[in-house]
Formats: structure tokens, sequence, C-alpha cells
């Protein structure tokens, strides 16, 4: 069984995608972390898909749906060069950070994931090599949340009644998220 990639249709986007993937059941593989931190955060599973926790204000969290804590690291593979952002659940995030606890960037560490099994929640297991990588270029360090903001987004879905509060609170969590980063562009260019 392959990697499964989150795929999107992408006409009229300026933002480079990068695919977000999760280890599927015997995977192993190795790669090279271009992300300086893990992207935290909580999400729901709403309408057949993964969407953000929305902290205080979240309909989803009023409903007493199950929050579930991911994380997210880009990836370089080693194997392909394929650029990837990896969703991570907790497991691994704690045996990483236990492992790089006295380091204060993760770009360029050398990274390990397996999941043990043939169970597609199966566990997994993360090994980092603390040495640095520093012969060669590694890709640019991706704006991690911008690319969430685009698997997350809800152009085109369908949802239920009761789907709709959230679907409109995300709406609205999105576009503030939007306007605090342009104000604060544009704040750093004056």
């Amino acid at each position: 069984m392959g990697i499964f990639r989150q795929a999107l249709e992408l006409s009229g986007d300026d933002l480079p995608y990068m695919e977000t993937i999760t280890i599927p059941a015997k995977f192993k593989g190795w790669g090279l972390l271009t992300c300086h931190e893990l992207f935290e955060t909580r999400t729901h599973w709403i309408g057949r898909r993964t969407l953000p926790c929305l902290g205080e204000n979240c309909p989803a969290c009023r409903d007493e749906r199950p929050r579930a804590y991911e994380a997210f690291a880009s990836i370089v593979w080693a194997k392909n060069k394929q650029h990837d952002i990896v969703r991570l659940p907790q497991g691994p995030v704690y045996q990483l950070k236990e492992q790089t606890k006295d380091l204060t960037d993760l770009r360029g560490l050398g990274i390990e994931l397996e999941r043990k099994g043939e169970e597609k929640y199966g566990r997994i297991v993360c090994r980092v090599n603390n040495k640095i990588f520093e012969g060669g270029r590694l890709p640019a360090d991706p704006d991690i949340e911008a690319q969430l903001m685009k698997i997350f987004r809800i152009d085109g879905i369908r949802v239920s009644d009761n789907e709709r509060s959230y679907i409109i609170a995300l709406s609205r969590h999105i576009q503030e998220t939007k306007q605090a980063r342009e104000k604060a562009d544009a704040e750093r260019a004056r």
C-alpha cells in the first residue's frame, strides 16, 4: 500500500502546493526535516474530513465532538526527493521531542518514520539522527500553516445541517487569520 496523499484542485492558487501525507501501514522511510519547528494543532473529524479546532469559539467542541492532537512537519524523502508535509499523531511527536529536547531548530535533522504492523492506524516509531545535514541544499522551509489552510479549506464541499455552523465559524476563522497576517505584513513593511 502506498502513501495516502491529500490532493486538491488548485486552479487560481498562488502558493506552491505541497501534498500532506499520512504514513500508511508497513511504511518505513527516512528523510530530512525542512521545517524549523512542528506545526501543532487540535483537529476534529467532521463531514468525512479533518478540520482544525477553533479554540474557545469552536462549534465542534460545543457539540462535544472528539478532538485529536496532530502535528505536521515538512520532510524531503531520501528515496525519491519528494517534499511533503507529514501528519504525525501524538506518539511519534513525543518521540521526536524527546530525541531533540536540547535543540532549538529541527531543520536539517535526519528522521526515520516506521509504521509497525499491518494496520492503517498502527503505532508509528520515530528515530532522529541529531547530526544536522549541512552538505548540499535543502528545499525552502514551507509555510506549513498556509499549506494546511488549503487542505482545511471548505470550498465546494457538501455539508449537512449540523456541520453548517462549524463551516461558517471556520470561514470566519480563516478570514480573520488572513487579515491578521496581512496587517502584520503591512506593519513589518513600514
